[in-house]
């Protein structure tokens, strides 16, 4: 990236454009995770393929609405993407020339295009380039999986970390151990590959101490349980990983689903196993190489949300497409391996082979309320409690106590209360005719902003083209019905096959540009005002309708509500301490939480806010709270025990809740500074 920014400032300085960008932005942008900072756009580590990244819609965005752009740097065209279909990014590339942009590539320079005119042998240079773009992660896929699957077969590693108690080890081509690699370490070595070794230590002794518990008939939640009691760390502890796109520690304890991972692995018994899983985009394991991905390997849309349909997802492959390979000595007795395994079967074989069905009514606000008591920033994670659902902090659970207290909220109460507040504020008194007007004055501006479709431009092109034809055809059948002279109906006759068939090619290129692009009706800034409402009439439909429970967490998703709770000591009857609910607020779109997403485990930048990711000193979020906007809950030494008495401590805290949140609590977030000012260029990766 930094070779990039650096060609992108001095090409900028050659063509005498300015341009507000530095290597310091750039840093400062991969430090804090953002895609536009001054005149940057950026997609760190997503493919190209994605055409709806980011950065990649930032720039698109930006450059269109914004008069005062005249220049895009973009190193190649493959940094801009690596479309599957080719002629999507054309369209979106005359897009911008179009509009008057001029895009410059390190090797070639793509001019403005004036509307009516005719770009054949640019379009098809543009469709080269990005055919060939595309092409290459096709070729990519099919090169990478050929030679795992060769690794593969002499039990090599073929990516990723070692297995938990072992270590990578680099080997020569007579299997003598060169150097020890540590994680994350890549090395290339001609004649030389890696391998899986075990290595002697804590980790080691774990790993067989699971498989002996598991072999006397322990249960995987229960091995899992006793490791976490014993403070051992899970694998994957110190590391990161992102969940609802907030990067943060793992726990480090132990779970179930991770035991059973160790205690399945024929690494066990000295084999190693390719192809257990795919994931790939472009081409997939077959039983003859690399495959095609079928419906099967895609998602399918739902009647509840439908955004993520015709998407690549993970599955399991068949054993017959697997590799397995000794690659070593056998840690654990394979006799007793194989009574594992078939213990392990025998008590699966009830659930094996059933789909895990997700009911997105049993717990509508799954994920959408955060635990905010000492900064936990934990989701509340839905199950059952006796006959009732409640939601339960995911860092209680997650550590089994060990790490935050069991907050807990009745689901039913505090679903009760989100929906009464989200009619008041669709229903509140003057507020929708206001929210019309002004709905109606933006889609007004961006009318006159907006460029006109590229494709419905290019359908009108080539239907006046052909109507054109059209009249010329009528225009010779009624002279050569007049006509008496034969040579001169001999003339217009082949006048008329060259019309017909100029006007048989036009209708078919017409016919097919309709196909590939569906008619998009054209619509005034009423009609987009009355779509925009028509959220608020799912809003009401959906909080009035108890049939309509399985459209709450799509619907919570699309406001981007957020329900931050506070919870406290308190004590029942005489001396019993339970949880209370003490406090509570609710955001919607930009607005964000007192305390980020997994709280002090939080990794979105060492001194970003959360959500915005901007500076403390450039945040006007922090402003907000410190001014305090929301009182932050009491350390556990200040937290007075409030007495509850004759009701269930669930029932007190889902009817408590109403009184902390009201609907007018929901504070307007400041709008922030522009990042982009007296500019007139922009970079993109």
């Amino acid at each position: 990236m930094e070779t990039q920014l650096t060609w992108a400032i001095g090409e900028a300085a050659r063509q005498n454009v300015p341009l507000d960008a530095s290597q310091d932005d750039l840093k400062y942008m991969r430090t804090h995770r953002l895609i536009s900072y001054k005149d940057i756009r950026l997609d760190d580590s997503i493919t190209g393929a994605d055409l709806s990244r980011p950065g990649f819609l930032a720039l698109n965005h930006d450059a269109l609405r914004n008069k005062a752009y005249s220049h895009i740097f973009i190193h190649k065209r493959d940094r801009f993407a690596r479309p599957e279909d080719a002629i999507e990014m054309v369209a979106i590339e005359k897009r911008l020339l179009l509009a008057g942009l001029t895009i410059i590539f390190s090797d070639t320079i793509s001019e403005p295009m004036e509307r009516g005119r005719q770009y054949p042998e640019r379009e098809l240079a543009m469709l080269l380039g990005y055919y060939e773009s595309g092409a290459f992660l096709i070729k990519l896929a099919e090169r990478v999986l050929e030679k795992q699957v060769l690794l593969a077969q002499e039990g090599f590693r073929t990516g990723g970390n070692a297995p938990y108690g072992f270590v990578r080890v680099l080997v020569d081509a007579q299997g003598n151990i060169l150097e020890e690699l540590p994680p994350g370490r890549r090395i290339r070595q001609a004649g030389c590959h890696v391998r899986a070794k075990p290595k002697e230590g804590v980790q080691l002794q774990t790993r067989l101490y699971i498989l002996e518990l598991k072999h006397q008939g322990w249960g995987f939640k229960r091995i899992a349980a006793h490791l976490n009691k014993l403070g051992i760390p899970s694998p994957d502890a110190g590391k990161t990983r992102t969940d609802h796109g907030e990067r943060h520690l793992v726990t480090g304890t132990w779970s179930a689903s991770t035991v059973r991972e160790i205690c399945m692995d024929p690494i066990n018994i000295g084999l190693q196993e390719y192809g257990r899983r795919s994931e790939g985009a472009h081409r997939r394991l077959g039983q003859e190489g690399p495959r095609l991905l079928t419906d099967t390997d895609r998602t399918t849309p739902t009647d509840i949300d439908d955004t993520n349909q015709d998407k690549p997802r993970t599955i399991m492959n068949d054993k017959s497409v697997r590799i397995i390979r000794r690659t070593g000595g056998a840690l654990f007795d394979e006799q007793r391996f194989e009574e594992m395994q078939r213990q392990i079967d025998e008590r699966g074989k009830n659930q094996r082979g059933i789909p895990r069905t997700k009911n997105p009514a049993r717990y509508p606000l799954a994920c959408r309320i955060i635990d905010l008591t000492d900064n936990c920033g934990f989701p509340m994670y839905g199950r059952m409690h006796g006959q009732r659902p409640i939601y339960v902090c995911g860092r209680y659970w997650k550590s089994a106590g060990t790490e935050c207290e069991n907050n807990a909220v009745d689901g039913e109460a505090i679903l009760r209360f989100t929906l009464k507040t989200l009619r008041q504020l669709v229903e509140r008194h003057g507020n929708r005719d206001k929210l019309r007007d002004l709905l109606l004055q933006r889609a007004r501006q961006d009318t006159d902003v907006l460029l006109p479709n590229l494709a419905m431009q290019e359908i009108e092109v080539l239907s006046a083209k052909a109507a054109d034809l059209k009249q010329q055809q009528a225009i010779v059948r009624h002279r050569m019905a007049r006509e008496k002279d034969d040579a001169r109906y001999d003339a217009l006759g082949e006048e008329f096959d060259v019309i017909s068939a100029d006007l048989q090619a036009a209708e078919r290129e017409l016919e097919g540009k309709q196909r590939s692009c569906p008619a998009v009706v054209e619509r005034s800034p009423e009609t987009e005002a009355d779509a925009a409402m028509a959220l608020l009439d799912d809003i009401c439909r959906i909080t009035s309708d108890d049939r309509a429970r399985a459209e709450i967490n799509p619907m919570m998703k699309k406001l981007q509500a957020w329900i931050g709770l506070n919870f406290t000591g308190a004590i029942k009857g005489k001396k019993r301490a339970v949880r209370r609910l003490l406090s509570g607020i609710m955001t919607f779109g930009d607005g964000r939480l007192p305390a980020p997403l997994y709280g002090a485990d939080n990794r979105q930048g060492p001194q970003g806010c959360h959500g915005c990711h901007e500076p403390d000193a450039q945040c006007r979020h922090h402003a907000d709270t410190d001014a305090g906007a929301q009182e932050p809950a009491r350390a556990p030494s200040e937290q007075v025990n409030e007495r509850v008495g004759g009701r269930d401590e669930m029932e007190t805290a889902g009817t408590s809740a109403s009184a902390p949140i009201p609907a007018d609590s929901v504070r307007e977030r400041p709008a922030r500074p522009p990042l982009l000012r007296q500019v007139r260029s922009t970079c993109h990766r």
